[in-house]
């Protein structure tokens, strides 16, 4: 086993620490950032295990640091719930532990007027001169309930976004991310909605990394000493990943565990290929 005194590790389930494990910066983290800096509302969107979350709680971080209000919920904590109506009740109810004077109670009678009414009170909570983003993570979650019910969700939130285009309605100081594989267009692709159209934000997909030497460079923290000058080896693991970050932190983590990185790529490579 190689010495590791000044390795970070490679994570390989939920959002990467920053400080602790090794974080691959792609162009869409400043893009994402970009964004949300100039309070436009935003989807982002990815296949699963690629991200989404670490580059969520990467921009909560700079956003604090600016002064602005982030809340982040994941909807997927929910997904017990009977019914969206009970799910947006969950919702408020999590977001009073983030903010204690968060007062909304939604009627559960009509979910539409409910979101859009939870959305307005949101404003009432931002920083005088910043923002509240509220993330909402695991979005997909809403799929498990009638489509028609996730319809109301997205008109609620469209009516707001609406109403925020008057410059005297003063909610422009809340921003809302929606963070999900689908996009929320494709929920509704198969169902008969009514013509429900949720294109609300700016869209941004989440890239895998790309192949190439400055990628390489930055996964090589994650490595000892005595291999971290391995680039090349590095760009044929992200070629042979495809870049999905899962995969690359999974061989990455492999590789870093033994002291011939580039004879343990060669064994996982015909591994690989005998069980195609």
């Amino acid at each position: 086993m190689p010495d590791r005194p000044s390795a970070k590790t490679f994570h390989t389930g939920g959002a990467v620490n920053t400080s602790r494990s090794v974080y691959v910066e792609r162009p869409e983290d400043a893009v994402f950032l970009r964004i949300l800096r100039q309070g436009e509302h935003c989807n982002l969107h990815a296949g699963r295990q690629s991200g989404k979350t670490s580059l969520m709680v990467k921009a909560i971080q700079a956003l604090q640091r600016e002064g602005h209000v982030c809340v982040a919920e994941e909807l997927s904590f929910f997904i017990s719930r009977a019914s969206v109506q009970d799910v947006l009740s969950g919702l408020c109810a999590s977001v009073r532990e983030s903010i204690p004077s968060f007062s909304f109670i939604p009627s559960g009678t009509d979910l539409e007027r409910d979101f859009y009414a939870f959305c307005r009170a949101l404003a009432a909570h931002a920083p005088p001169d910043g923002r509240l983003y509220l993330f909402l993570d695991e979005l997909d979650a809403l799929r498990r309930f009638p489509q028609k019910d996730c319809a109301q969700f997205f008109l609620g939130l469209r009516k707001f976004v609406n109403e925020q285009a008057n410059p005297e309605s003063g909610l422009s100081n809340v921003c809302i991310i929606l963070i999900s594989v689908l996009t929320p267009n494709q929920f509704f692709m198969d169902e008969e909605v009514g013509g429900v159209g949720a294109s609300i934000a700016r869209d941004l997909f989440l890239a895998p990394f790309p192949a190439n030497l400055e990628t390489a460079a930055m996964l090589t923290s994650g490595f000892p000493r005595t291999t971290r000058r391995t680039p090349g080896l590095l760009v044929n693991v992200l070629e042979y990943s495809g870049g999905q970050p899962y995969l690359t932190a999974l061989l990455c983590s492999e590789l870093a565990a033994t002291s011939a990185p580039a004879k343990r790529f060669n064994e996982l490579r015909k591994i690989g290929r005998a069980h195609v």
